[in-house]
This record gives C-alpha cells, sequence and structure tokens, in this order.
C-alpha cells in the first residue's frame, strides 16, 4: 500500500453556513501553512461557527488507484477550556460535501494540539476514485460549536493537513506476440538495431492507465 506524504490546501475561505449565523472566520489564508499564524472565529454562546474551507490539495493520485484510506491532521486550540467542540468535520469532492461527519467529541484544548480525523482504512463513509483526490475540488469543511450557556470565545486553526492511502495495481505481463499466416505466434526474443548491431531486449514495457506494464 502507497501512502502520500501529509499535504496542505492551496485555497482557504469562509463559507456562510445560514444567514443568521455571523460568526465567519478570518484570516482564513493562514490555514495554508505551517506557521503558527492562525485563521480565526469568534461562535458566540451557544452557537456554531461558519465554515472554514480547505480546497485544492494538489494530489497526483496515479490513475487506477484504489483509494483504501484517508487522514486528516487539524493544529487548533481555543481560549477557553472544554467548551468549544467539533460541530462538523466533512470531507468534499466537486459535488460538495460527501460521507459521514467525522467531528470529535474532543473538545478543543487552550493549548495548541494536533487531532487526527479518519485513517488509513477509513473512507470516511463514501467512494473514491483518483480523479476525486486530484480534482481541486477536493477538500475538507470545518466547523466548531461553543457550548457554553454565557461566554464567547475564540477559536483558532493553524492548518489541517491531508495524506490519502492508496493501492495500485501490481505490474504484470505476458509474451509479446505476432500475427504469422493468420496465427498469434508469441515473441520469445526481441531485439532492436542500434548502431547497425542488433541488441536483445530484456524487458519490455507499455504504459496503461499511467501505470507501465511488463510486456515480457
Amino acid at each position: 500500500m502507497a501512502v502520500t506524504s501529509y499535504t496542505l490546501a492551496r485555497t482557504a475561505t469562509t463559507i456562510d453556513r445560514d444567514p443568521d449565523d455571523a460568526n465567519r472566520w478570518t484570516g482564513y489564508n493562514n490555514a495554508k501553512l505551517r506557521n503558527a499564524n492562525y485563521a480565526e472565529s469568534l461562535p458566540d454562546k451557544e452557537t456554531r461557527s461558519e465554515w472554514l474551507r480547505l480546497t485544492n490539495f494538489d494530489f497526483d493520485i496515479p490513475v487506477g488507484a484504489t483509494i483504501v484510506g484517508i487522514e486528516v491532521q487539524i493544529k487548533r486550540y481555543a481560549d477557553v477550556v472544554t467548551i468549544i467542540e467539533d460541530d462538523a468535520i466533512y470531507l468534499r469532492k466537486t459535488v460538495g460535501q460527501v460521507g459521514n461527519n467525522y467531528a470529535s467529541a474532543t473538545t478543543w484544548p487552550t493549548t495548541v494540539t494536533i487531532e487526527t480525523y479518519g485513517g488509513a482504512t477509513i473512507l470516511w463513509g463514501t467512494t473514491w476514485n483518483a480523479a476525486d483526490i486530484n480534482s481541486s475540488d477536493f477538500g475538507i469543511d470545518i466547523a466548531n460549536y461553543n457550548t457554553a450557556s454565557d461566554d464567547t470565545t475564540k477559536t483558532y486553526v493553524d492548518y489541517a493537513d491531508i495524506r490519502i492511502h492508496y493501492t495500485t495495481e501490481a505490474a504484470t505481463g505476458t509474451n509479446i506476440q505476432v500475427n504469422v499466416n493468420d496465427a498469434m505466434k508469441d515473441v520469445a526474443t526481441a531485439y532492436v538495431n542500434v548502431d547497425d548491431s542488433w541488441k536483445e531486449v530484456a524487458n519490455a514495457y507499455c504504459q496503461v492507465d499511467d501505470a507501465w506494464k511488463t510486456i515480457f
């Protein structure tokens, strides 16, 4: 099984969840870098934040790969202890939010901490292919909730990064064949001419779905 490096978004924004909820994220572009500069929201008592949307992760998963798991790290904290919770954590395809809400029951700490979501064999309640992951629309929506009845507090996200676990079809091969008198014959040995000298070809390959396959 293959796994990518943890990769950061190249696009960030704040998205309204409903007309009455003004708890937008400021400094949202800070969530594209691991540099201790933060995207910030200020959810009022018993309200949720708007979406912090991070997309365009610029993955290059091989065509034909099987996606087996998606793992997310979010580095975040809050000013006041035990009152901020995840409200919703969704992955995105081109069609929008997909799969299950992976909000954690762990409250946001008052010291900056990395929380991990998903894993090597977790697909977030939906199916994926390489095109979904490689799309600039692939990403994550993050929102939190202030559970306090009498306190407003600021929340912070340093970054959210993602890595992808996937498998690729193992290279397989067969003898190359040619048609001789309407019968297919195996080519036991192939040669190429190099500087007027015939050289034996030890192996030959062809490209299938961006993967090199052994012919012989």
